[in-house]
């Protein structure tokens, strides 16, 4: 793959700081020489509203990008800069500190440790940071937040399965303590967290590109829906959502139209929708999801035109597992929604 492929349009700014060594992406690979230099884009550029506000901070209020970009992680590092003890994996879920709450977020992950060959004493974590709050505001990106990630926020990190501030200890440098950044470029389909800390002589830098965990089962029509409620008065249906959040994936609205369609089938038909997660993050926050995922389900059966008075919802977290949580496959049975006659 050419370097050129894993950059932004333009990244010419990157190099903006003007060191005296050619741009370095974040695969390693060189760039194409003779880029020219621009004026970087002021640090608070294209900022999210502060995220310790009254509101809080709301991926949704984020203004969504359409600049093309290049191939995944789509950052080059600037002049100078190199990375190493890089870890890359398909499918992962991680934290994104916002200001007032962690974002966690699952997808392709790739994670490094950003150093400078010749001086140790020559990295600049500011540097960094200006470069990169210069690209992706160039992206249509917004920068989340500057900030330090509080205790209680680590302490639900190091709760969370999967040991992530051991396998991340690279790409996550400075998340105890420490100012760090956060970034996220919305996209029609996706978003892209980026992450970096780090203090001394080098830093973490993590990017994590969203994507739902792929949904093998097959859709469920209005007759097969039925006759399981008959069976065994209740239904799991094919409902996906965005990452961490209550929104239906349009993919999932012909599901809905087939309950919908059932529903007005039977007007004396009553459900219960029930939602449920797997054990990923704390149990506070999958009952929170669980529940607004279940209610978003009702409404978009109201919206469909059924009556509210004939649904209710709520959610269960990951109270409820139907398997095993420390597989994959199980955890994706385990993040569903139920429907159950009342």
């Amino acid at each position: 793959m050419k370097a050129a492929s894993v950059l932004f349009i333009p990244l010419f700014l990157l190099s903006a700081c003007g060191r005296d060594q050619a741009p370095t992406p974040a695969s390693g690979q060189p760039a194409p020489a003779g880029t020219p230099a621009a004026e970087a884009v002021p640090a608070d550029s294209n900022a999210a509203a502060p995220a310790a506000g009254k509101q809080g901070f709301d991926l949704q209020t984020l203004a969504v990008s359409d600049v093309p970009l290049g191939a995944f992680p789509y950052l080059q590092l600037p002049s100078g800069y190199q990375v190493r003890k890089v870890l890359e994996k398909r499918f992962d879920r991680l934290p994104f500190w916002t200001g007032d709450h962690l974002q966690w977020v699952q997808g392709k992950v790739w994670s490094a440790d950003v150093h400078t060959p010749a001086k140790t004493d020559d990295f600049s974590l500011l540097e960094l940071q200006a470069n990169l709050d210069a690209v992706i505001a160039q992206a249509g990106g917004h920068l989340v937040t500057r900030s330090v990630v509080p205790p209680d926020a680590i302490k639900e990190i190091e709760q969370a399965p999967g040991q992530i501030l051991v396998n991340y200890n690279a790409g996550l440098s400075g998340i105890f303590g420490e100012t760090i950044s956060t970034w996220v470029i919305r996209r029609a389909d996706h978003d892209i967290w980026v992450y970096l800390g780090g203090s001394g002589f080098s830093g973490g830098l993590t990017i994590v590109e969203s994507q739902p965990v792929a949904i093998t089962a097959s859709l469920l029509p209005a007759d097969a829906l039925k006759q399981a409620l008959a069976q065994t008065g209740k239904v799991d249906i094919q409902v996906n959502f965005a990452t961490d959040s209550a929104q239906i994936l349009p993919a999932s609205q012909p599901q809905i139209a087939q309950v919908s369609q059932l529903l007005a089938a039977d007007p004396a038909l009553r459900l219960a929708i029930n939602g449920h997660t797997d054990n990923s993050g704390s149990s506070a926050h999958n009952l929170q999801l669980s529940q607004q995922r279940a209610a978003s389900v009702a409404a978009a059966l109201v919206a469909a035109g059924i009556a509210a008075d004939r649904l209710s919802a709520e959610g269960f977290g990951d109270s409820r597992p139907v398997a095993d949580n420390s597989t994959a496959e199980g955890k994706a049975k385990n993040r569903r929604v139920e429907l159950v006659r009342q």
